[in-house]
């Protein structure tokens, strides 16, 4: 069962609003897929429709600052007190993905990859504001998500890896040095993305809104996210040449995967209540994705 972490306030929260909340947030979940169905959005542009669904989520419907986002307890946001440490993070993350603003420009003039760059950008403000705040107390949550979640998406990749080896035969395995680079490109761009797109929809807004410390169905609800996630990727790995029966298939994969996955990514944001503990899991294990070769 899920704990509730220290200081935790008892919500006063009745079944009707929690009920209530989730069908909110199911909602607009709804429209962001079935946006993204009828419009054919590639993996970026869907992505990138997911910031304004998230801002006037998190304004209108949890009326919560957008800090809450990244520090669940939302402390107040000054740029010029963070702590120094947090802010050179900050820079490193903003001029890497400055010069993959300028290579991805240079090379396909792709407004949609400018406009996710822009996003890794402005991304480095709250992930110096999740760093800032993250305590000690936060570290065996952040190690236990890796463990768990981290391990499990990290073990499939491996797998899947070496049987594409096996299938391909003539294809060479990826070298130690084009892993590391490639893996270091996707870190510098997914870890501060992470606190505007993704993440921070299904922990920080989805995930903060069906589920009140001290409510019931905790293990429930952190279950209902994670399906809910798997079922968000369908609108861009679905294929009409697919057919209804490997339409089936895929979603299945889906929920089984990411809802494994996805469980724990909530149950450790709500311990840690800090997006960098998820955030950086999911940035970690999709750069281990892509050094590998598997995107």
């Amino acid at each position: 069962m899920l704990q509730e972490p220290a200081g935790g306030e008892p919500s006063t929260a009745t079944p009707d609003s929690q009920l209530r909340r989730v069908l909110e947030a199911t909602s607009f979940l709804g429209v962001w897929m079935l946006v993204g169905f009828v419009l054919r959005l590639d993996a970026n542009a869907y992505l990138l429709l997911g910031l304004p669904i998230t801002v006037l989520f998190q304004l209108l419907m949890r009326k919560a600052p957008l800090r809450a986002l990244w520090v669940r307890s939302a402390p107040i946001l000054d740029i010029a007190k963070l702590k120094l440490g947090a802010k050179l993070v900050a820079l490193i993350f903003a001029a890497a993905n400055l010069v993959l603003l300028y290579d991805y420009y240079a090379a396909s003039h792709s407004w949609v990859l400018v406009l996710y760059e822009l996003v890794a950008i402005a991304g480095t403000i709250p992930l110096a504001y999740a760093i800032h705040n993250f305590t000690r107390q936060m570290i065996r949550p952040l190690l236990m998500c890796l463990a768990t979640a981290g391990s499990v998406v990290v073990g499939v990749d491996v797998v899947s890896y070496w049987l594409r080896v096996i299938e391909l035969r003539a294809a060479a395995p990826v070298t130690l040095e084009g892993f590391t680079f490639s893996w270091l490109v996707s870190m510098a761009q997914y870890l501060p993305v992470v606190f505007l797109l993704e993440e921070v929809w299904f922990r920080g807004a989805f995930d903060s809104h069906v589920y009140h410390f001290g409510e019931k169905h905790a293990n429930l609800t952190a279950l209902y996210v994670s399906l809910l996630w798997g079922a968000w990727h369908f609108p861009i790995v679905y294929s009409p040449s697919l057919g209804l029966a490997g339409g089936i298939v895929i979603l299945f994969e889906l929920l089984v995967f990411q809802g494994i996955v996805g469980y724990f990514l909530s149950v450790y944001w709500r311990k840690s209540g800090n997006l960098l503990v998820p955030g950086s899991v999911h940035a970690f294990v999709d750069s281990v994705r892509n050094g590998l070769g598997l995107f």
